[in-house]
């Protein structure tokens, strides 16, 4: 694990930075398509960083709310910048209505932007994987398989390294037909192949949302995504109807 990059007497988080980056290279590769399809790359820059700021906001605020008893005595802690005290699904799902909302209100939102978005999203999320095998986050389950990794105690399934190359074939598939697919077939596609990512590898996780009858929560999100994709990629409609 890299937890830490020490430059001097300074050490800096590898999460945020890698969080970062993978912001950064996700809308420089949709800004490209954006502009490659004759649209405004500089609104998806727009949309991007401000659903970051919105969403590090909305997070930072359900995490106040769910712990709010370590800050009722201390009310201005909630202002102190500490690593770790957002909620990230909150902060996900917030940002990305942030950046949906001014796009809509740029009257941006149309078949060519999803799919620029859709290139870039992969991306993000290879990296992402990348960040959470330095910082042993979303680590896998114990095995004995000859290429599990040393991890918190155990050897365990590389999940990490399992999602990040299944995500890299995604984004090369969705690349190679970026000129030939359909306006907003690339966005489905986009969805389709995370969907399916998150089908297969899902139970290699061990901290996994499980339901009742031991069914993995995020498998069956995953399966709904495949099968709604599915249905969109096959259903017959015009060359230029939005998706």
């Amino acid at each position: 694990m890299l937890p830490v990059i020490q430059i001097g007497h300074v050490a800096l988080p590898t999460k945020p930075l890698i969080l970062f980056a993978a912001l950064y290279a996700g809308l420089w590769l949709a800004g490209r398509e954006a502009d490659r399809r004759g649209l405004d790359g500089e609104r998806l820059w727009n949309a991007g960083f401000l659903g970051l700021g919105g969403g590090l906001v909305a997070g930072r605020i359900v995490y106040v709310l769910l712990h709010w008893s370590a800050y009722r005595s201390d009310p201005l802690a909630i202002l102190s910048p500490k690593p770790g005290t957002i909620v990230p699904s909150a902060a996900l799902a917030a940002g990305a209505l942030v950046a949906l909302g001014y796009l809509w209100r740029a009257r941006s939102l149309n078949a060519d932007a999803a799919d620029a978005i859709a290139l870039g999203l992969p991306l993000a999320l290879i990296l992402i994987d990348f960040g959470n095998l330095l910082n042993g986050d979303a680590f896998g389950v114990p095995s004995d398989v000859p290429w599990a990794i040393p991890l918190w105690g155990e050897r365990r399934h590389p999940v990490q390294v399992y999602e990040l190359l299944a995500i890299g074939i995604v984004l090369i598939v969705l690349w190679r037909r970026r000129q030939v697919a359909r306006p907003g077939d690339l966005a489905w596609g986009s969805l389709l192949g995370y969907g399916l990512v998150r089908l297969i590898f899902e139970p290699f996780r061990a901290q996994s949302w499980v339901l009742t009858g031991g069914y993995h929560g995020v498998q069956i999100l995953g399966l709904i995504a495949v099968l709604f994709a599915l249905w969109a990629l096959t259903r017959p409609r015009q060359p230029d109807t939005a998706v």
